[in-house]
């Protein structure tokens, strides 16, 4: 029996002297290999974001917007939030998570484009192009918001990531370019899933 775990193993990058939490247990977790799981086992006792995970299933999508974007709550309440709000994938929901981009937080707002990219809703190209252009934006985020406007693949998006894959922060420009190229080979009809396997 094949075991999926879904837990977030996070790591520490430091860039520009900002602590920034990135998430990997979703590629672990999509390689498969049993081997994977005592790493992720262990992690889930000392990562915050994986205790995030049990949303209320309860909170209106209004209740969880106002948690979502209350600056005074911790980041555990607000990544519940988030979270409950992807679950839910109506574009009242999309809105809210759109609505805290504007976060305080580079974490959340990292978390945010990341969760914008997974939901693939082409309501968000406008709010995620205005982040990956904002160059006063942390580059983790807008690495985020280039990677999720290459998983909504509309020709807004698409054409701007050709012009962000010249952009002078290589993590921006590096994420642009590995967008544009996935798009491409998923479009030739392969799966990049298993490119390597």
């Amino acid at each position: 029996m094949k075991i999926i775990l879904t837990v977030r193993l996070s790591i520490r990058v430091r860039d520009r002297g900002f602590q920034l939490e990135c998430c990997l247990s979703e590629a672990l977790g999509a390689i498969g290999l049993e081997g994977n799981i005592p790493l992720l086992e262990k992690t889930l006792v000392s990562d915050p974001c994986s205790r995030a995970t049990p949303a209320s299933c309860c909170s209106s999508v209004d209740q969880l917007r106002e948690v979502l974007l209350d600056e005074e709550r911790d980041m555990y309440q607000r990544y519940a939030a988030l979270f409950a709000l992807q679950n839910r994938c109506e574009d009242v929901a999309v809105s809210a998570i759109v609505d805290s981009l504007g976060a305080r937080s580079a974490l959340l707002r990292h978390e945010v484009a990341y969760v914008l990219g997974q939901l693939q809703n082409k309501a968000a190209t406008a709010a995620l192009s205005r982040v990956l252009k904002n160059v006063s934006e942390h580059p983790m985020v807008r690495h985020e918001a280039a990677e999720a406007l290459g998983s909504i693949a509309n020709s807004q998006s698409v054409k701007l990531l050709e012009e962000f894959a010249k952009d002078v922060e290589p993590i921006v420009s590096q994420s642009s370019e590995v967008a544009l190229s996935m798009l491409e080979f998923e479009r030739s009809g392969k799966s990049f899933k298993y490119l390597f396997m």
